[in-house]
């Protein structure tokens, strides 16, 4: 799993990056509120935050490249 996290100075930007996945990442994701190791099969990838600090989090390589080369 591959982990890509932003600062509380991202925050906003939070609602865009999750569409961008909506629509360029081939499966299942979303939100998630527990450990991502607790995903049930066939999530491709998830995101979560915590006082302002967000987390994607990406099963494929693939995908954790294409959103890095875009959102970072």
């Amino acid at each position: 799993m591959i982990q890509i996290e932003f600062g509380k100075d991202r925050y906003h930007t939070n609602d865009v990056m999750i569409n961008w996945c909506r629509k360029n990442i081939d499966g299942f994701g979303g939100w998630v509120h527990a450990d991502p190791g607790d995903w049930h099969e066939g999530r491709k990838w998830a995101v979560s935050s915590m006082f302002g600090n967000t987390t994607f989090y990406f099963n494929d390589d693939k995908d954790a490249t294409m959103f890095t080369l875009r959102w970072t």
